[in-house]
């Protein structure tokens, strides 16, 4: 077993998943498209709207997550939708900004430089998917 295959980790309740199961389910999975990033109209107002939040809070990092995906009752997926601040300072607003964080960090001055960190994909090759 390489690293990337982690073992399927069952609970009490669930039937054990056999090794060809498990094969199966990691397995021939189509190529899909990265996403674009859905982008609201006003995204190019974000710029000074980083600038505006950074200058309250000079020499201070501030980190502004997209949120999680939510699952209810172990298997209803909830439609994801971003944080409301963090939609406003990127502009992202897609179904994929899940688990994304905006990291403004200071510069030294008055200014933040805005990182954006991603959620890698899923390989598919492991049991995240």
């Amino acid at each position: 077993m390489t690293e990337l295959q982690v073992p399927f980790h069952t609970g009490s309740h669930d039937l054990p998943v056999t090794p060809a199961l498990d094969a199966f389910m990691r397995a021939a999975w189509a190529d899909t498209p990265l996403p674009a990033g859905d982008r609201v109209p006003g995204h190019a107002l974000t710029p000074a709207r980083r600038a505006r939040v950074a200058a309250r809070f000079p020499g201070e990092r501030l980190v502004i997550p997209a949120g999680a995906l939510a699952v209810r009752s172990n298997d209803t997926d909830h439609r994801f939708r971003p944080h409301t601040g963090y939609a406003w300072l990127t502009g992202l607003t897609g179904e994929d900004q899940a688990g994304h964080v905006l990291v403004l960090e200071p510069d030294g001055d008055a200014h933040h430089e805005a990182v954006l960190y991603l959620r890698v994909r899923s390989p598919r090759t492991d049991g995240e998917f």
